[in-house]
């Protein structure tokens, strides 16, 4: 800020920061890593307001500097910085992060004449500026809440698909293990009829001993208790009894666990 245009910057903010109080906005200021924050509250939505003076560049250094650009020589008068160019600017802009993208501007000029002469305006335009900023507000909470309901929901999929999965391994280890079971209980059959039929040759009047006899029936009965179609049977007849042999009832969780899919 220039020295020039110091005086009427403090009367400006003055007048402004008062007429924003008598409407009943909250303004604070808070200091920033390089320069102080001023904030109105208006209608529960911080406002950033800014009142500065526009920069622009100036030539500096020795008179002439020739430099290589766009394939020809050009000449420049030396060094630019930036200088106050005597014109106040006034932004409302929202107060987030450290970039300042202004909403509203207004800048000293020859045909809009000075900022002092829009002062109705700028007041009118911080609960304008409040409302657009809430309801971008609200629109990106609402655009957050649906992206946080379809992660969800992805996650809710992708979880009972997995379970669906795992069931589906657990289903089809058990269908190839009662299929061995199954097997394996047809060669024991195989194996004891055998036995059986054996014996009987080798023994007078084709009768087995009472040791024989034991045997047999031992086997046959063990056979029985690993064969996975005879323990579906079975739960399906425990089920009949206990509702009553009624047709429809469904097997329990017993029975389907350790019975055949």
């Amino acid at each position: 800020m220039s020295q020039e245009n110091l005086h009427r910057a403090l009367c400006l903010a003055e007048a402004l920061l008062k007429t924003l109080e008598k409407k009943g906005y909250t303004i604070t200021i808070s200091n920033g890593w390089r320069t102080a924050t001023t904030k109105v509250n208006v209608l529960d939505e911080p406002v950033g307001v800014r009142l500065d003076e526009k920069l622009q560049r100036v030539s500096v250094g020795p008179p002439t500097v020739a430099k290589f650009r766009n394939k020809t020589w050009q000449w420049e008068n030396g060094e630019k910085v930036l200088m106050p160019s005597g014109l106040l600017r006034l932004m409302l802009y929202e107060p987030k992060g450290s970039y300042i993208k202004p909403e509203r501007i207004w800048i000293d000029g020859p045909k809009k004449g000075k900022i002092e002469d829009h002062f109705e305006e700028i007041i009118d335009s911080f609960e304008q500026v409040a409302q657009k900023l809430k309801r971008e507000r609200q629109e990106q909470e609402e655009r957050w809440a649906e992206q946080r309901r379809k992660r969800e929901e992805e996650a809710r999929i992708k979880a009972a698909e997995g379970a669906r999965r795992r069931g589906i391994s657990t289903r089809t280890r058990r269908l190839y293990e009662e299929a061995r079971s199954w097997e394996e209980c047809a060669t024991l059959r195989r194996y004891v009829k055998a036995v059986e039929e054996t014996l009987r040759r080798s023994a007078d009047g084709w009768r087995l001993s009472p040791e024989q006899a034991r045997w047999i029936k031992w086997a046959k009965e063990y056979i029985d208790s690993i064969d996975p179609l005879l323990s579906l049977d079975r739960c399906r007849i425990e089920v009949r009894d206990a509702n009553g042999d009624q047709p429809d009832a469904e097997p329990t969780d017993d029975c389907v666990q350790n019975g055949p899919i």
